[in-house]
């Protein structure tokens, strides 16, 4: 009961930072609210190592890792979600940006061969799928057509 309580407030906090965003590009430029969620994020993961005494490797190799994740995985996509936003609902950006868990449990066994497509991951796809469908309510009125020809809000 304790992981279903832990997955839900995490699944609550993800997705409403769709809203956050959409809230802040009204008032910030994205290129001011990446830069600013990046030092936020980067002075906390700061003091929690010192706190918990952590050290990193600080030589020229390990930097360029650094700053090469961080652009790639964080401040260029929260960048171009946050230009996004400015043009379609935060709703629609958070269920859109849902696929990138579909795309990597099909992809990687592609590219990692320890990875498998277990009938579990299937399972937990199709479940999304029917979660979304139920979701949009694409059956009976196909609101996500409408939504992405009129860009209308939900």
């Amino acid at each position: 009961m304790k992981n279903i309580v832990l997955w839900t407030v995490l699944a609550l906090i993800w997705s409403s930072s769709y809203l956050a965003i959409k809230l802040a590009v009204t008032d910030f430029s994205p290129l001011i609210l990446v830069t600013s969620r990046m030092l936020i994020g980067t002075c906390i993961l700061i003091l929690v190592s010192k706190f918990k005494s952590l050290g990193l490797p600080t030589d020229r190799n390990s930097i360029g890792i650094y700053l090469v994740s961080g652009v790639m995985g964080s401040a260029l996509p929260f960048a171009l979600i946050s230009y996004g936003e400015l043009y379609v609902q935060s709703g629609l950006a958070a269920l859109l940006m849902g696929i990138a868990p579909v795309a990597t449990v099909l992809l990687a066994p592609l590219t990692h061969h320890d990875e498998k497509l277990t009938i579990s991951s299937i399972a937990g796809i199709g479940a999304g799928v029917i979660g979304l469908i139920f979701l949009l309510d694409l059956v009976p009125s196909m609101k996500l057509v409408r939504i992405l020809l009129d860009n209308q809000p939900f």
